[in-house]
């Protein structure tokens, strides 16, 4: 039987079906690929809807409000980033003189030992009371200003630390 005949009695979609299973018109894979990207482009849309729920929409004649309470919480932030940056210089500074005097303590009570331990073989008892007390003067201003240097930063941590929180609603 001629192929136009078979055609004529079955019809040429039920041959392409039977004959050729993975055979698809033209027009049915241009039916599916719209399918797919209708299909592509409704969740896109879903997706774009859900993100601007969320998204709160200001009013035209409210905008000028807007921008004066952004321009006021950046003056603030300003402000309290000078008074950070002013707040740590001054800490920076207490520290270093801190940290010198310690130094100088350091080699002080160095040197005091070293008296007191050339003493030793010496019966000048009074000469050694001496140094043993400015040995004892010198530990305690170095354990008074390690005191300090601790005070020194950790409320100026502390401060800082609980100024960021308000700023940032923590």
């Amino acid at each position: 039987m001629a192929l136009l005949t078979l055609e004529k009695k079955v019809g040429v979609d039920y041959i392409c079906s039977h004959l050729f299973s993975e055979y698809t018109h033209r027009r049915t894979r241009r039916i599916e690929q719209q399918h797919v990207a209708t299909a592509r482009l409704q969740r896109v849309n879903e997706s774009a809807t859900a993100a601007l729920r969320g998204v709160e929409t200001v009013e035209l004649v409210d905008l000028p409000q807007r921008v004066s309470d952004v321009t006021g919480a950046l003056a603030t932030l300003t402000q309290q980033e000078s008074s950070f940056d002013s707040q740590l210089k001054r800490t920076r500074g207490a520290l270093v003189d801190n940290l010198a005097k310690l130094s100088q303590l350091d080699a002080d009570i160095t040197q005091a030992e070293q008296e007191l331990g050339d003493l030793e073989a010496a019966n000048d008892q009074e000469k050694k009371h001496r140094i043993q007390e400015l040995l004892d003067r010198l530990r305690d201003e170095r354990a008074s200003r390690l005191e300090a240097a601790a005070a020194t930063v950790m409320p100026s941590v502390h401060k800082s630390l609980a100024s960021g929180r308000q700023l940032s609603g923590y």
